[in-house]
């Protein structure tokens, strides 16, 4: 590991002879394309503005990166996002436009994984259905993806719940330094850190089980008071649990993800039969199904004779009951400026 490049490689334009694609100019015409821009916190590389497109009122995200700041996965990322952007898994890329100094790409709005559940008190239910959305994601895309919280977006879906998205699609083999795609290691497998062959499923498999503890915890499974002691804990799945934060499912299935030997973690059909997953049932479906027995919806049961009122306060007792420890959201937002740190320091390999 010692031999590796300790920062990024600088996005250089490729030479005249190689064509290089132009992207569009952020020209004024541009510019007053946006308005009510607002910076907003993220977990990714760059910094993050919120806007509505004048014309169509349409809620969008502007992701503006310094070319100095860039390496070539960035660009075949952009590449790679383009053609697949009829998959649900994969964050709908509207424009991209260039200026002599800085990338601005244009998406769909959508927040980062850690902010969408640390700034709103979210649901075990949340968890679950983020686990399930990125195996189907992943069973869906078909590529070599590292999982880690900067490349997983969530979009909000009035009415429908929300959406789990990649963001980033660059394959770990397409990159020379590990730390362009993961600012800490948190979420590598030990196969990859001690530079062994190994298989996309596990890998992602291992990645799973590092952000299923993160949510609901609000830390990465492994501590240390360096890099080196980090990548030691790593290399022998060396972590605990709190008792009080993850149930006895979700300890479950983080046992059976983080594990040293590959051929040994859960591949997706397992993790999509596990309770965890399974299990996923939000207040509104509970509501729901109350609801549609009561006598104002033509049907008998039990549930007949209680007033509405009394239904909705059965479900909200529920919901708080599964509610993500509060402490957690806050300890998920300190975790996200860490992470956001160590992406513009890099280099801890």
């Amino acid at each position: 590991m010692g031999n590796r490049a300790t920062h990024k490689q600088p996005y250089q334009r490729p030479p005249p002879s190689h064509k290089p694609r132009r992207y569009k100019e952020f020209d004024s015409v541009a510019r007053n394309r946006f308005c009510d821009i607002v910076e907003t916190p993220c977990c990714c590389e760059g910094t993050l503005y919120n806007a509505v497109e004048a014309e169509t009122s349409k809620d969008v995200c502007l992701r503006v990166v310094s070319l100095n700041r860039l390496d070539c996965s960035f660009i075949d990322n952009i590449s790679l996002l383009q053609k697949n952007q009829e998959s649900q898994y994969v964050l709908k890329l509207y424009d991209v436009y260039e200026t002599s100094d800085r990338f601005i790409l244009i998406t769909e709005r959508a927040v980062d994984v850690l902010t969408w559940m640390g700034e709103k008190q979210r649901t075990r239910f949340d968890v679950g259905s983020v686990i399930e959305q990125l195996c189907q994601g992943y069973i869906s895309l078909g590529l070599d993806l590292l999982l880690v919280p900067e490349r997983v977006m969530i979009v909000e879906v009035p009415g429908d719940g929300f959406r789990v998205k990649f963001a980033d699609l660059t394959p770990v083999d397409h990159v020379s330094n590990l730390a362009t795609v993961c600012p800490s290691p948190d979420f590598v497998p030990p196969e990859i850190l001690m530079g062994e062959a190994y298989e996309r499923e596990p890998k992602f498999s291992w990645c799973l089980g590092a952000l299923l503890y993160v949510l609901e915890c609000g830390y990465p499974p492994f501590w240390g008071e360096d890099t080196p002691e980090i990548f030691r804990r790593i290399i022998v799945a060396d972590f605990q649990f709190e008792e009080d934060l993850l149930n006895a499912d979700e300890v479950d299935l983080v046992t059976k993800l983080i594990v040293v030997k590959a051929s040994e973690r859960l591949k997706m059909c397992d993790i999509l039969r596990h309770p965890v997953v399974t299990k996923i049932v939000s207040d509104t479906q509970i509501l729901a199904f109350l609801m549609a027995t009561h006598p104002r919806c033509g049907a008998r049961s039990p549930a007949s004779c209680i007033p509405i009122i009394i239904l909705q306060q059965i479900v909200s007792c529920i919901g708080r009951a599964s509610r993500v420890n509060a402490e957690v959201g806050k300890s998920l937002l300190n975790y996200r400026a860490f992470r956001n740190q160590s992406i513009t320091v890099r280099g801890y390999i």
